[in-house]
C-alpha cells in the first residue's frame, strides 16, 4: 500500500510538473516576444491575425496573414504544423490572445502572444513591413486642428475610437446613432476609426477598442476602454 501511495505522490508531481509548464507564460511585452522570436527563428512561424486589410497597412516580417474574424479562421488555423513554435500578434492584443487561446486548446505545443500587438510593437520603434511609405501622420484623415475643432463643436463631444472589425464597435453602432440624435442639441457623438487615424490614437493613448473620451467645452472629463450599454453611456452624457 506504502509503495502504491508513493507511485501515486511521484505521478501527481509529474502530472503537476507538465501542466505548469503547458500554462507558462504565453503573453509577452514586446521585449520577451522579440527575445523568444530570435531564439527560435529556425522554427518559427509568426502569424498576423488581423484584416488582410490591416495587414497590409504594415506587419512584422515574415507574418502571415490569418484573420481571426474570417469564417475560415479555424480551417486555416488547423491546417497549421502543431509542432511548429508560433508567435501571434493582432493590432492590440485582443483577437491575439483569442487565437493563442484557441491554438493552445486544439493542441499546439508552442504559441506566444504579442501583448499589446502592433501597437505596443509600434511604441518601441520596432520595425513593420509595410505596403506604401506614407508616414503615420500622413495617413490620417483628421488632423490635430481638426480634432480640436471636433472636441469644442458642442458643450458635450464623446469621441468613440472604433474600427470595421471590432464586434462590440459594430454592436454599439446602432445606438449611439440612436444617443446622437435624441441629445443632439447639447451632445455630439463622434465616432474616429483608429486604422484612419494612427497617428491621432497613438498620441491620445488609445491602446484598445472601443475606446471613449468625454470633452466638456474642450476639456476632457471621462475616458472608457471596452463596450458599454445605452443606459449606462446615456446617463454619464447627461449628468
Amino acid at each position: 500500500m506504502k509503495k502504491v501511495y508513493l507511485i501515486l505522490v511521484h505521478l501527481g508531481i509529474f502530472l503537476y510538473a507538465c501542466q505548469s509548464q503547458q500554462s507558462g507564460n504565453y503573453n509577452l511585452e514586446v521585449s520577451s516576444f522579440t527575445a523568444k522570436l530570435h531564439e527560435k527563428k529556425d522554427n518559427a512561424v509568426i502569424l498576423d491575425v488581423r484584416t488582410p486589410q490591416e495587414y497590409q497597412t504594415g506587419r512584422i516580417e515574415n507574418a502571415q496573414n490569418i484573420d481571426y474574424n474570417a469564417p475560415d479562421f479555424k480551417e486555416k488555423i488547423n491546417a497549421l504544423d502543431k509542432n511548429k513554435p508560433y508567435f501571434v500578434y493582432c493590432l492590440a492584443g485582443g483577437r491575439s490572445i483569442a487565437a493563442v487561446n484557441y491554438m493552445r486548446e486544439n493542441g499546439f505545443k508552442e504559441v506566444y502572444n504579442l501583448a499589446g500587438g502592433v501597437r505596443a510593437w509600434r511604441s518601441q520603434g520596432l520595425p513593420l513591413v509595410k505596403k506604401n511609405n506614407f508616414t503615420n501622420e500622413q495617413q490620417d484623415k483628421i488632423s490635430s486642428n481638426q480634432y480640436q475643432a471636433l472636441i469644442n463643436s458642442k458643450p458635450r463631444v464623446l469621441i468613440d475610437f472604433y474600427a470595421p472589425w471590432c464586434l462590440p464597435c459594430q454592436k454599439m453602432k446602432p445606438f449611439l446613432e440612436e444617443l446622437d440624435k435624441e441629445l443632439g442639441q447639447d451632445v455630439a457623438i463622434i465616432r474616429i476609426d483608429v486604422e484612419e487615424n494612427k497617428k491621432l490614437s497613438e498620441n491620445l493613448k488609445v491602446k484598445d477598442i472601443p475606446f471613449f473620451i468625454l470633452y466638456e467645452n474642450g476639456i476632457q472629463k471621462w475616458t472608457h476602454q471596452g463596450y458599454i450599454d445605452k443606459e449606462p453611456l446615456k446617463k454619464i452624457l447627461t449628468q
